[in-house]
């Protein structure tokens, strides 16, 4: 019973920290109820909201969330929660919150690099408008995994259907975000971005991605490869259709890329199929063009 007491007083007080540290960065929160359950180490809380007090927006809402503790963790001098799952839950974020990151950012760059506890997103929808190129996102979410892993970083996992947003890109190539189905699965550590996969899908049409990205030398490692379904892209609105519909209107394009060096002087090499292709004036044509990238010369290696 003594055990179980310091256990239930240690959690209630570790609760009403993580509260006022949410306050302190202007992240309001109203919940409903919440139970503590100090024999398994963890709190439940049903209908929670939250709001961007910087801004006054809604900031996600979420039926069920589900705190874990560790006191490993807690005797280590590290965050004591080693898990959150959230269930049934909206998220909305966009270059409107900008003053929120920028704080929550300067908080975890002055503080201690504590690791982060496992987060688990089930079963929710997002809504993100950043600035940038993908001006407005939004997807159904079937599972967010964030969690540090050892030697190698924050590993970040996702599984999104139903995704739709706007492409802004310039001289008017911009268009619909394509793809409804995105998986995701990556690595990030001290500024690089490892990307183990990335695949996105609409139909017969499919991208996917590889490599990595050092965001403080600059340096990218990347292979991309997928197939299009001409006449899906341009019935989607995707991005490039005003130049896609110029050359051919139906068909199946397949595609592969590497790319390799500093950004501003990459080295890669690129391959472009097509099958059954309805260009102007040739119906089910094929085709094959093949270029490569070295010291800022494009080389057109075979076109057929």
């Amino acid at each position: 019973m003594r055990w179980v007491r310091w256990t239930g007083g240690g959690l209630l007080l570790l609760l009403l920290s993580i509260v006022g540290w949410r306050l302190s960065l202007g992240i309001p929160e109203r919940v409903g109820r919440w139970k503590l359950h100090p024999l398994h180490l963890h709190v439940s809380i049903d209908n929670v909201v939250l709001r961007d007090a910087l801004a006054d927006l809604p900031l996600g809402s979420a039926r069920s969330v589900d705190v874990s503790f560790s006191p490993f963790r807690f005797l280590t001098g590290d965050l004591p929660v080693s898990r959150i799952r959230v269930r049934n839950f909206r998220l909305e974020a966009g270059e409107r919150n900008r003053a929120l990151f920028d704080r929550w950012m300067r908080t975890r760059k002055d503080g201690p690099s504590a690791s982060l506890p496992e987060i688990l997103l089930l079963d929710g929808s997002i809504l993100l408008t950043p600035p940038g190129p993908l001006r407005r996102f939004q997807a159904v979410v079937r599972e967010v995994r964030i969690r540090d892993v050892r030697f190698l970083g924050t590993h970040v996992t996702a599984s999104l259907e139903r995704a739709e947003g706007d492409v802004a890109l310039p001289e008017g190539a911009g268009g619909a975000w394509p793809f409804p189905s995105v998986e995701a699965d990556l690595f990030y550590k001290e500024g690089v971005l490892r990307v183990r996969k990335f695949k996105a899908e609409r139909g017969s049409s499919a991208v996917r991605l590889s490599g990595s990205l050092d965001t403080r030398k600059r340096v990218a490692s990347a292979k991309a490869s997928g197939e299009l379904d001409i006449a899906g892209w341009i019935a989607a609105g995707a991005p490039g259709v005003s130049y896609v519909r110029r050359v051919a209107r139906e068909g199946m394009a397949e595609f592969s890329v590497t790319a390799d060096g500093p950004w501003n002087d990459p080295e890669g090499n690129a391959r472009l199929v097509f099958r059954n292709a309805g260009f102007p004036g040739a119906a089910g044509a094929e085709g094959e063009v093949q270029l490569s990238l070295r010291g800022r010369v494009l080389r057109l290696a075979l076109a057929r």
